[in-house]
């Protein structure tokens, strides 16, 4: 019997709510600094996006922009004023950088409070020694997804045995490190593996973060596994029209797995809503300097 494509709209609104609360009960001046370089279309449509969603919730995004010269130290000169001012909560380094500026250099430069991307070294090895502070948003969203639906089916994660298609900095190595402190099992599948349909195919949580269209199909997964897509893709449908695909072909997937969440629908709406949750999360770390908790964890 086919299992559930689910969607995560109800994760994301049960977050923002929470943001609006405590931003209205602290009185909080919230703000967020997204530094941009040059001009790029899909970039153009995140950060507006950015912009759109943080207004809702009572943020204030303010985009500093470069043209595709700027010199690093002007860069970083500009890091180095917002990382000082205490008005801001929050810093993205829009990516993609111009190739004059070094991103791994500069996310070291990060003030950890305002990180609000996880980016920084300080803030990833808080995550490596299992006390995560600021966790990269799309690495967050998959650790309360799993969360939820375990809390929703009375299931224990502990000793679960997660398979992590991808191990980028962002994603697939903060899963990883999140699934060891709720005591799952993890592997991290990636291009070297060797055999990783059968390997996954063990796991009792799938998680696809590798970034190839619809890769993950029903020989990755064993019956009733939970599959949680991070990927956003496109594809051609049968008329030929780009559409969003994730990197699990769902409806293969669907046949053997009791879930799958959807793309569109799934964990990007939760990443959003987790970015301003972070951003939340660095004002009141300057302005109490103690880490806020919030409802919805789990």
């Amino acid at each position: 019997m086919p299992g559930e494509i689910r969607k995560l709209k109800y994760i994301a609104d049960e977050i923002r709510e929470e943001l609006v609360a405590k931003i209205n009960m602290y009185g909080a001046d919230v703000r967020l600094a997204c530094l941009v370089a040059g001009e790029h279309a899909a970039s153009e449509s995140y950060i507006n996006g950015i912009v759109r969603n943080s207004e809702k919730l009572g943020i204030k995004t303010e985009l500093v922009r470069f043209s595709d010269s700027v010199t690093e130290n002007e860069f970083v000169k500009k890091m180095d004023e917002i990382n000082r001012d205490d008005k801001y909560s929050g810093m993205i380094l829009q990516l993609p950088l111009p190739r004059q500026i070094s991103h791994s250099m500069v996310s070291r430069l990060v003030d950890y409070r305002k990180d609000v991307d996880g980016v920084s070294p300080f803030n990833q090895g808080l995550l490596f020694a299992g006390q995560p502070f600021m966790v990269p948003a799309t690495a967050w969203a998959v650790d309360l997804t799993l969360a939820k639906i375990a809390k929703e089916r009375g299931m224990e994660l502990a000793g679960k045995k997660i398979a992590i298609v991808g191990r980028s900095v962002t994603v697939g190595k903060p899963v990883f490190h999140l699934a060891l402190k709720r005591n799952m099992v993890p592997v991290v599948l990636h291009t070297k593996a060797q055999y990783p349909e059968e390997i996954a195919a063990d796991a009792d949580i799938v998680v696809a973060c590798c970034g190839v269209a619809e890769l993950i199909n029903e020989n990755w997964v064993k019956d009733d596994a939970i599959v949680i897509d991070v990927g956003i893709n496109t594809k051609n449908d049968e008329t030929g029209k780009s559409v969003l695909c994730g990197d699990v072909n769902a409806a293969a997937v669907n046949e053997v797995a009791s879930l799958v969440t959807a793309v569109p629908g799934g964990i990007g709406g939760v990443t959003s809503a987790l970015l301003f949750a972070n951003t939340l999360k660095g004002w009141y770390m300057v302005n109490n300097r103690k880490e806020l908790k919030f409802d919805f964890e789990v």
